[in-house]
């Protein structure tokens, strides 16, 4: 403590090194990605679910039939269902289906009508009893033999290799995915260190939100906080993303004892979100002053229910709107900085797909959903998206450099290596409001970093005695649940 007090208390002298070196901050170059997940303008809702399986898996069944050859050659014939014939052996394409008993149902939620019990609200909807299906655009056949239940969910496009036993099933003896897919180029080599800063799950408007570690955000990427050296590298991070989950989905006490008044006997009532979004405007106003900013929506935000996100609107933000490093994107979200390519989300679909797999990390969820080639497989059964008919943009159809997951109970971190050379960072983004942690990524290494602003002014909540904290409980059970399995 003693050396910073004497640098804070150091006179400024005409010739002095601490004062002597203002620092610029390094700038790059920037593509969006993203059109494909701009949802079309042209909207129809009243076409079949079914229509995004179909194109799913006819876009996928080339690449599919390639991973199959290669793993197996040639010896084994490729056969539509229908064609199955008892004890021969042979490989089948299709999508997965993954039958619960658990898994949540609307018409199990209605059940209430007909004098039957509730369905229990879960975590975890999985079961011994769970069993996996294989469809094509024909039929389906039930699945037994070598293959893990818990690890596959509904939506996976896979290539299986065995045979049709005496009962109906089909036997599997191996199964292959899509693998990573292609990479175009190679990350590129930079000269200078250059970082993205990703942050996501700030919850303003919480009554638990940290303001001070928010704050120390904001001076840090502005550099106006630490030493000489801490400006320096403040000054390399060259764009901010601020992955989701912006704004708090659970409200204060004092919201709700506001929504159950009369409206007309309430003088100047304002909803706590609107107190949240001016919050956000005014600080991606400081950050935007002096840094790009890509702003994701999240499950919290106020956006549309169905993936794929769109971005928040600019009349929500009097403040920041203004400038033009502001910059609204999708979620999911695909772009390239510094010829470095980024893909992620905020995190709704791997906690859609914890609740259906079992024993498995974000991290290891992030790394299968880059393996099946898809993003979100669950949707569109167990999370919402836009019902296409004649695409899918959520296949992954050229292998990222970086890929990311936001609002994640702690940063985790893997580079992997494909077959074919592909190199992919994968990013665990810790939700802000429970970490205080914030990632850096190195353009020029792909390297990760984590930075963390916590403080011990923090408040946690009481969930015993705030029943404004178990609106939202279930990701943060989720979190716990990861945390005590790697105790």
């Amino acid at each position: 403590p003693s050396h910073i007090m004497d640098v804070l208390l150091h006179p400024p002298k005409p010739n002095d090194e601490i004062f002597d070196k203002p620092h610029k901050r390094v700038h790059s170059s920037y593509t969006n990605l993203s059109q494909r997940f701009k949802v079309p303008q042209e909207r129809r809702y009243h076409v079949q679910y079914s229509h995004i399986y179909f194109v799913r898996l006819s876009k996928m069944k080339s690449r599919l039939i390639q991973a199959a050859k290669r793993r197996w050659g040639n010896d084994y014939p490729i056969k539509d269902l229908k064609d199955l014939k008892s004890r021969k052996k042979c490989i089948i394409i299709g999508t997965l289906f993954k039958k619960m008993d658990l898994q949540p149902s609307i018409l199990k939620e209605i059940s209430g009508n007909h004098h039957l019990l509730a369905q229990p609200s879960r975590m975890k909807c999985t079961s011994i009893n769970d069993e996996l299906i294989l469809e094509d655009h024909i039929q389906r056949v039930i699945l037994c033999g070598n293959i893990s239940v818990d690890s596959m969910t509904t939506g996976i496009c896979v290539a299986l290799l065995g045979r049709e036993s005496d009962n109906g099933k089909f036997a599997v003896d191996e199964y292959c995915f899509t693998g990573i897919p292609e990479q175009s180029n190679p990350p590129p080599s930079l000269a200078d260190d250059k970082f993205v800063l990703f942050v996501s799950g700030l919850n303003l408007g919480s009554s638990w939100c940290d303001q001070l570690s928010v704050h120390m955000l904001v001076d840090y990427v502005c550099g106006q906080l630490g030493g000489p050296k801490d400006q320096e590298f403040s000054s390399k991070i060259c764009r901010v993303i601020i992955a989701g989950n912006s704004i708090t989905d659970r409200p204060n006490k004092t919201d709700i004892d506001k929504e159950n008044k009369v409206r007309y006997t309430s003088r100047n009532y304002k909803a706590d979100s609107l107190q949240s979004m001016s919050e956000l405007d005014q600080l991606i106003a400081q950050l935007a002053s002096c840094v790009s900013c890509d702003l994701m929506p999240g499950s919290h935000d106020p956006s549309n229910y169905q993936l794929p996100h769109q971005p928040l609107h600019k009349c929500m933000f009097q403040k920041s709107s203004y400038y033009s490093t502001l910059n609204g994107v999708t979620n999911p979200y695909n772009c390239e900085i510094d010829n470095v390519s980024f893909l992620g989300t905020s995190g709704e679909n791997i906690i859609d797909l914890y609740r259906f797999t079992d024993n498995k990390s974000p991290l290891n969820l992030l790394q299968d959903t880059l393996e099946w080639s898809h993003i979100a497989p669950t949707t569109p059964d167990t999370l919402g998206c836009f019902p296409y008919y004649k695409e899918e943009p959520f296949i992954i159809t050229e292998c990222p450099h970086v890929y990311f997951v936001g609002n994640q109970l702690k940063f985790e971190s893997k580079k992997l290596t494909g077959n074919n050379g592909q190199i992919v960072t994968l990013v665990c983004v810790p939700s802000f409001d429970i970490t205080q942690t914030i990632v850096l990524v190195n353009l020029k290494t792909l390297e990760c970093t984590e930075v963390s602003f916590s403080t011990s002014l923090r408040l946690k909540p009481n969930p015993d005695l705030d029943d404004s904290c178990q609106h939202n409980r279930g990701e943060v059970t989720m979190m716990q649940e990861l945390d005590s399995d790697d105790d």
